[in-house]
């Protein structure tokens, strides 16, 4: 999707943010953040994340105020339910400085 998009989205009201997680073994939890919201390029898409609930554990509010790093990777097999080459974007968390 790319950081420009994201923070054209998060930034037009409030927004929260749903993280739907399933296991290998079919196990699934998810993560819920009642307040989400990425800054502009010009503060380097700094992630604002608050009020966690759900059952996965916040594993995110700790990196609240870093900046968010989007990695695409195209999959080499298709996804299933896609049947054709798939891209994947990967969110990495930078430090806070």
């Amino acid at each position: 999707m790319g950081n420009d998009r994201i923070y054209a989205l998060s930034n037009q009201g409030n927004y929260s943010i749903r993280f739907d997680l399933k296991d290998k073994e079919g196990n699934k939890r998810f993560a819920i953040y009642r307040e989400f919201w990425i800054e502009n390029e010009d503060n380097l898409y700094r992630l604002h994340v608050s009020y966690y609930s759900g059952d996965a554990g916040d594993s995110i509010s700790g990196h609240n105020q870093f900046r968010l790093i989007l990695i695409i990777r195209i999959m080499p097999k298709p996804l299933k339910k896609l049947g054709r080459t798939s891209i994947v974007t990967v969110p990495i968390l930078m430090d806070s400085t």
